[in-house]
């Protein structure tokens, strides 16, 4: 398992767009240039899976959705804490049970 300031380290890079993981194919650019947000929250599957794949954190498997990973929640709460990212929350409806009401959303303070 990574070290914590590797991690924290690991998730500024991937929100600035340089990180490239095993899943990504030479000559893929940043992969969030390919989304229409640069917002990533916990409940992002994608994203939570690179994580945990490149960190080795322990998860909770989901069925539906993305794992549940405290690591991630801690160290995106850590790198807000720190002014790196700014969060903000949303309201999720219409999911049905087990699923939040609202999530944080992250996203570099000064991209």
């Amino acid at each position: 398992m990574m070290k914590r300031a590797d991690r924290l380290q690991w998730l500024h890079d991937f929100f600035k767009g340089t990180v490239r993981t095993s899943r990504q194919k030479i000559g893929d650019g940043p992969w969030h240039d390919k989304r229409s947000s640069d917002f990533l929250s916990a409940l992002d599957a994608d994203f939570v899976n690179r994580y945990i794949d490149a960190t080795g954190a322990t998860y909770r498997p989901m069925m539906i959705g993305a794992d549940r990973c405290a690591m991630l929640s801690s160290d995106l709460k850590a790198l807000h804490d720190a002014g790196i990212l700014s969060r903000h929350s949303t309201g999720i409806s219409g999911m049905g049970p087990g699923w939040p009401r609202w999530v944080w959303l992250y996203s570099l303070t000064n991209p």
